[in-house]
């Protein structure tokens, strides 16, 4: 879960930039968008897993979002 809070932490600085956005800028803030995504639902089977939600019932990362 701590992964999933740096990862946000670190897309919110990008966001604090002002456009017009240069290419590295661009490119940064779709990497740090995917990893911050990837943490999410990372963070949600935790958390399900947590409540009684076991491997059968989760599967892949779509199926986690839905349950989430």
């Amino acid at each position: 879960m701590n992964n999933f809070f740096k990862a946000l932490d670190n897309l919110k600085e990008i966001v604090g930039k002002e456009p017009p956005y240069d290419a590295i800028t661009e490119a940064g803030t779709v990497s740090l968008f995917e990893i911050c995504f990837e943490q999410a639902w990372k963070a949600m089977k935790e958390r399900l897993e947590y409540h009684g939600y076991g491997e059968r019932k989760l599967g892949s990362p779509n199926s986690i979002i839905k349950q989430g």
